[in-house]
Parts: C-alpha cells; structure tokens; sequence
C-alpha cells in the first residue's frame, strides 16, 4: 500500500508540476526542434498588440506560405476557432497553459492537419466542439507532423479522441497532456509513428489506441487512471517500452495483433488485469514480452494469458511469457524546464 501510495502522489506531482511550466524541456531535446530552427519564410503574429498583428489564428494560416512561422500571443488568448492547418507551417503559442484555443462555441475538430510538415506547440487545445461523441481535439490525416508540448483536454465534456491519426505517418506525438476525453491518441492504419514522454490521464477508454498499424514506437509514457492503457489491436512490429502503465482498469491488452514488442515498462495496480492477449490462429508468431515489472518483484516468469479464437469460433486457451521479469519499476520521468 505504501508504493501503491508514493506511486499516486508523484502521478498528481508529475502531472501539476507539467501543466504549470510554459513548456516542457523534452521539446528543446528532440530534434529539429522549432524555437532552434533557422526560418526561410516570414514570421507572422496572432494577438497581442503589435501593428499588423491578426486577432484569429486562422486568418494567420490563411495568408502564410509552406515554410512560415506563426507566433500565437497567449494575451489575446482563448481563441474561440476551429483551425484547417493546409500549409507547412510552424505554429508556436507563447505558453501552453495560458494559449487556448477552444472549439466549445464553433463545433467540429479544434485542429485538423491535413498537410504534411506541421510543428504544433506551445497551446491548450480544449473542448473539441459542441458535441461530446463526434470530435477530436487534433485530426492528422498527413504525414511527418510534430505536437509538442500541448496540453488537450475537454473541460465542458468528454470529447471523442484527443488526437487522432488517420492513415498517417512518420508524425511525433510527444510531451503532451491528454486528459478528459472518451480516447487519448488514436492511431489508425498508420505507421512509424512515435509517441513518447505524454502524460495521459483520466480517459474514459483507452489512452492509446492502434488498428491496423505498425512501426511505430509507443515510449516512456505515464499512462494513469484511463479505462483502459493500451489498446493493440490488428497490428504488427510496434515497439512498446518504458512506459508507466498504472491505475488503469485495463493495462494492455493486445489482440489478433503479432510480432509486436513490448518491454521494460511497469504494470503496477492495473484493476481488472495489467496485460491480456487474444492470439492469432498461428500462436507462434507471438508477442515478445520481456523485463516487465508486474507490481512486485518476481523469481518466477510472469503469464500473460488469453485466447485463441479458432476460425470455427472454437475458444482455446493460451499464455505468453515475460521470462525475465524486473525486480524493481523502471524510472519513467517526465522533465519540465527551469
């Protein structure tokens, strides 16, 4: 009980101590990242008081060409939009907390980017439209994005999908916070894909979910009090590892999905189950499950049980093993800047 205990308070402190900061460091660690970059295009202003500045965010991306900066003063801040990005634009907001753009007044997605090359970060993206069922907070349907450092959340209801890439991509998704919405990230027939260092809280269903897709690497997450924490599903070669896997209903749980890999991360307190596989009719091709930490030291492999649906819907009972399982959680950090 007194891990189960020190495990939620540092949760709540991550997640406090990660909302309060204008941006967390991990984005000035990743490559290319956009405040160090060299710009050819222009820069152009949204809010604040400077002359020629626009008051709508959209208007900016409307008038801006492939290549341009867009600054978002946060003192002008919410911005009641839905925003198209159709350029390779970068759009930076001056603090993620204070940056808002909110789509609770308009309806419909609040972001939707369906050109390739977007760097996104630094906002609030809140309350995707006025629907609690049928909208997404970031819709991707291009490839070779980056969403750094945002915060998406829906404050007046649970929104459908936080962020949701469809057929999609070679995009980084890290250093958000994803809470209070019916899914986290969804990724959907897309690949290559990473997803690394989010906080994703307080999610009705899955934290994150995979269909269809494969490659993409799903890394050194804090997954927390969702339904459930992974969801795999019809998916192959996805690399799962390092993440904080706690206080879900659900852990992992992977179905009809093959060669997928999925080790070092910590499985503590997970309620129904930490990790359920539902096999394929050919079972060797299985799962690799390897140095994963389930709520306690272990001596001994840890099962990973399921099934096998047969194609004549005949259930057969079927395990995968974690041989090595670690003594001790791994160290699942999320930094915030000075």
């Amino acid at each position: 009980m007194k891990n189960g205990a020190a495990c939620i308070v540092i949760v709540i402190f991550l997640g406090l101590a990660f909302t309060s900061t204008p941006r967390a460091s991990l984005v000035g660690e990743l490559p290319g990242n956009p405040i160090l970059q060299s710009y050819k295009g222009n820069t152009l202003y949204v809010g604040g008081s400077g002359p020629g500045n626009y008051s709508k965010i959209q208007d900016a991306i409307d008038n801006a060409t492939n290549g341009d900066l867009i600054f978002v003063y946060d003192d002008s801040s919410p911005y009641y939009e839905n925003i198209i990005i159709d350029k390779s634009i970068t759009l930076i907001g001056e603090n993620r907390s204070t940056t808002i753009i909110d789509a609770r007044e308009t309806g419909g997605n609040v972001v939707t980017i369906n050109v390739d090359g977007v760097i996104l970060t630094g906002f609030s993206i809140l309350n995707c439209g006025n629907n609690p069922t049928s909208f997404i907070g970031i819709y991707i349907a291009s490839n070779n994005n980056k969403i750094l450092g945002d915060i998406i959340s829906c404050i007046t209801h649970f929104g459908e999908v936080a962020i949701s890439l469809d057929h999609s991509s070679n995009n980084v998704i890290s250093g958000n916070i994803i809470s209070n919405h019916h899914g986290g990230i969804e990724v959907v027939s897309s690949s290559s894909n990473i997803i690394s260092k989010n906080l994703l809280m307080n999610n009705f269903r899955e934290a994150i979910l995979l269909r269809s897709s494969n490659d993409n690497n799903i890394s050194e997450n804090i997954i927390v009090n969702n339904t459930c924490g992974i969801d795999v599903g019809y998916s192959t070669n996805n690399n799962i590892n390092g993440n904080e896997i706690s206080y879900n209903t659900y852990g992992i749980e992977i179905s009809y999905s093959i060669k997928n890999i999925i080790i070092k991360n910590n499985f503590i307190k997970n309620i129904v189950f930490n990790a359920y596989n539902i096999f394929t009719t050919k079972p060797f091709w299985r799962n690799i499950w390897d140095a994963n930490y389930w709520n306690r030291a272990r001596v001994f492999p840890q099962f990973i049980f399921g099934y096998i649906k047969t194609s004549k819907g005949n259930i057969i009972p079927w395990v995968n093993v974690d041989w090595r399982p670690a003594h001790k959680p791994y160290d699942v950090p999320i930094r915030d800047e000075k």
